[in-house]
């Protein structure tokens, strides 16, 4: 716990070594984890902005939750997932560096992008925007033996922040459940490389429909 103070571990991976059965951090400013195994988020975690590289897989336990103010940067090998799926609150824009299945819950809204997983991706928001331009799952040849299709999926109203490209790359789906807003000012449109699935029957696309593009 550091109280307004910037909390920073493990951050030069040639020389520091950080292992943690379980990690809790509870500050106002900037926290920096580089764990050097699977990194598992417990009790309640709060920070003003946080940037997470692990080794392995990255998640929120059983119960854990975490809430940042400000942005949030994952970062996990292409063969381990990003699970968080609790009570999480992200006040910034969410990176995902990279991860397999990446699965990201916020119980408010949640702005979202660049990312990158190669499996599938799944994110829940009362709203989700998303920006940084690209957001990519999947991969060409498969990471695991098993590997899903490259789906992604949106739970919740979705509005773009900027002009996005949602790439699937393998035969994945893009899956809205909610609307898609394209009328933010400055938005041209989106691009979707793969299938895709409008699932609301009340407006699916709002915007300007010739600004939807279906790239194959």
């Amino acid at each position: 716990t550091a109280v307004g103070g910037a909390i920073t571990v493990g951050t030069v991976a040639a020389t520091d070594t950080a292992n943690f059965g379980s990690l809790t951090f509870n500050t106002t400013g900037a926290v920096s984890v580089n764990e050097n195994s699977a990194t598992e988020l417990s009790a309640v975690s709060t920070a003003g902005s946080l940037v997470l590289v692990s080794a392995g897989a990255i998640s929120d336990g059983a119960a854990g939750t975490v809430t940042v103010t400000g942005t949030t940067s994952l970062t996990a090998p292409v063969a381990s997932d990003i699970t968080l799926d609790n009570g999480n609150d992200f006040g910034g824009a969410v990176t995902v560096v990279s991860g397999h299945d990446v699965v990201l819950t916020d119980i408010n809204a949640i702005i979202v992008g660049p990312a990158t997983a190669s499996d599938d991706l799944t994110l829940t928001g009362s709203t989700i925007t998303l920006v940084g331009a690209t957001i990519t799952s999947g991969s060409v040849v498969d990471v695991l033996p098993g590997d899903a299709t490259g789906e992604q999926t949106y739970l919740g109203p979705v509005v773009l922040g900027v002009d996005m490209t949602l790439t699937s790359l393998d035969t994945g789906t893009v899956t809205f459940t909610g609307t898609v807003n394209a009328t933010t000012s400055g938005v041209e449109g989106l691009a979707i490389a793969g299938n895709a699935v409008f699932g609301n029957a009340a407006g699916d696309f709002v915007g300007n429909t010739a600004a939807l593009e279906f790239v194959t």
